[in-house]
């Protein structure tokens, strides 16, 4: 049987690592600087576009100049989750 050792709750390490809203809200009392890197969102978006046919073409900034670099690509600006897009 494994007790909490302190490898799993990574204390003697100055970088730490964790998973979700849980591993925020330990490692919350832990730390004193918290980095959160959310990556699956549009990792997901991609797997799923690429997995059907499409292609993807990320752009940094959402201001209006990536609604002109979709156009000039002929592709569709991608909305916010859950919005609904014109085909």
């Amino acid at each position: 049987m494994l007790k909490e050792a302190s490898i799993f709750k990574q204390l003697d390490y100055s970088a730490r690592f964790e998973w979700g809203y849980d591993g925020v809200e330990e490692l919350a009392g832990h730390s004193d600087i918290l980095v959160i890197i959310d990556v699956l969102s549009f990792t997901t978006c991609v797997d799923i576009v690429c997995g059907r046919g499409g292609v993807v073409y990320p752009y940094r900034t959402r201001d209006e100049t990536a609604a002109f670099f979709a156009q000039k690509q002929g592709a569709l600006l991608a909305g916010k989750r859950g919005e609904p897009r014109p085909v």
